[in-house]
């Protein structure tokens, strides 16, 4: 069994690393066009350009492992299911535990990939890409100036952009603001202007709306209008934004001791600094659970050749879902509705699954001896 488990971990690792370098290479390229018009057109050099994707790959490399893991595993498990492998192995009496073991190898090594970038790799980086961005793009366009896509230029705070004209003209303009949890405000537009400066930018929203949520009233009140002047001079709260900005720039291994030389030494907000390690722990933990997932979803299907489609399905609506409610939790972590034990609620749950699955036993004699 053991010379099959290692032929099992060196075809996983072997798929593994090919998905890891197609997926990194179509994500990289893809966040690369983008950064290349964005550049350009701003006269930037194309040595600027290779310095800011190239500092982006730890980012992107970090969000590829868990994806490649699950789809190594689906990917494997088909095949072994389809060359008839696994019957074979399950009529020899081998348990769902023992067919794991390749998996739950594999899943621990991309966990600590996942690890070592989180924790260590990813932080470094994230203070020389952030002074690189700021030395070759107005400060006020990096933060607020990104189409087809939601973000975050402050906490608590989504941003979309339908398309952008000139720099200036923004369509399709969506901004959601919960910085102040009774209080959740959504604006939208079908048309906005940048203005202001970089020290104080602004937005005029055109022909739009502004919905308050009152949380403690439970009430909605919406108000219509033709001009809307929003301030964005919160983004520049320097006590809020660099302590944040410092924490997520700092390896685990500086925050343990909570201590972080900020501006001549000034000691963290502690909260931040137990949000920001629990957060890691967590994404360090959920690609075990993602793998293991993804291969006990199949080895409890029924074993015919031609039917994965479904189980496949399973594993990977299965995996959205944990992702889902790890974002879940994690936003309310940050709205202070919940305490830092969120962060565990997906990986918890995605285990208890597992233990569910791998602890139900098929006979694949009896399944091959139907319609004999």
């Amino acid at each position: 069994m053991k010379r099959f488990d290692a032929y099992i971990l060196y075809r996983l690792v072997s798929i593994f690393c090919f998905f890891s370098l197609i997926l990194t290479f179509i994500y990289w390229s893809n966040r690369s066009v983008r950064t290349l018009d964005l550049l350009l057109g701003d006269g930037k050099t194309i040595s600027i350009f290779i310095n800011l994707t190239l500092l982006s790959l730890p980012n992107i490399i970090l969000a590829i492992l868990p994806v490649s893991g699950l789809i190594s595993a689906i990917y494997l498990t088909n095949r072994l299911n389809a060359d008839s492998e696994l019957i074979i192995l399950r009529s020899a009496g081998t348990s769902n535990i023992e067919l794991s073991k390749p998996f739950l190898k594999l899943g621990l090594i991309v966990s600590l990939l996942v690890g070592l970038l989180s924790h260590q790799i990813v932080p470094t980086i994230k203070n020389s890409t952030k002074s690189m961005q700021n030395s070759v793009s107005n400060e006020m366009n990096a933060m607020l100036l990104r189409s087809g896509e939601f973000f975050n230029p402050a906490e608590n705070v989504t941003i979309f952009i339908g398309k952008i004209k000139n720099n200036k003209e923004l369509s399709n303009f969506f901004l959601e603001d919960s910085r102040d949890p009774k209080k959740l405000k959504t604006f939208t537009s079908k048309t906005a202007y940048l203005s202001g400066n970089k020290n104080n930018p602004q937005i005029v929203l055109k022909d739009g709306s502004a919905q308050t949520y009152l949380t403690d009233e439970k009430s909605l009140d919406i108000l219509y209008f033709k001009d809307f002047l929003y301030d964005f001079k919160f983004l520049y709260d320097k006590k809020i934004i660099k302590q944040k900005d410092t924490v997520k720039e700092t390896r685990t291994t500086q925050l343990i001791g909570s201590l972080i030389k900020v501006d001549k030494g000034v000691r963290l907000n502690g909260e931040l600094i137990k949000t920001e390690i629990h957060r890691r722990i967590s994404e360090t933990l959920l690609p075990t659970v993602i793998i293991l997932l993804g291969f006990s979803c199949l080895i409890v299907a029924k074993f015919t050749r031609h039917q994965t489609w479904l189980p496949t399905a399973i594993a990977i609506i299965l995996t959205v879902f944990l992702q889902i409610l790890a974002n879940y939790f994690e936003d309310l972590n940050r709205s202070q509705l919940i305490g830092i034990w969120g962060y565990y609620i997906a990986p918890i749950f995605g285990g208890l699954l597992l233990l569910v699955l791998l602890s139900i036993e098929i006979n694949p004699k009896k399944k091959m001896t139907v319609g004999v």
